[in-house]
């Protein structure tokens, strides 16, 4: 059986950095909609989506931080999950209540 750390070093990249980058592509793409049709908001919804997906991280971080293994709980320090989705859900916040009044 491997070790819970190995197990989420394989899985980082799909639930700690695809989740912030597909959150900075939808702001990207919001930002572009805006500027091309003013008025409808598009960076203030994205703000929405972003938080979503930081609360996601914040899921999987909370459910791979503890594995019980062999009689054993593990406990993983390492991963910076915690640190993803705390960008994601302020920065999501602060755009979706406040993004109407940027663009």
């Amino acid at each position: 059986m491997s070790h819970p750390a190995d197990e989420s070093k394989k899985s980082l990249i799909v639930h700690g950095a695809l989740p912030a980058v597909a959150a900075v592509l939808v702001l990207v793409a919001s930002i572009i909609a805006d500027l091309n049709s003013p008025g409808t908001h598009w960076f203030q919804r994205a703000g929405s989506v972003t938080t979503v997906l930081g609360a996601y991280v914040a899921y999987i971080d909370a459910s791979r931080s503890f594995k019980y293994i062999e009689g054993n709980y593990y406990i993983n320090h390492e991963l910076p999950y915690r640190i993803v989705s705390a960008i994601l859900v302020v920065v999501g916040t602060i755009i979706w209540g406040y993004g109407d009044l940027v663009l």
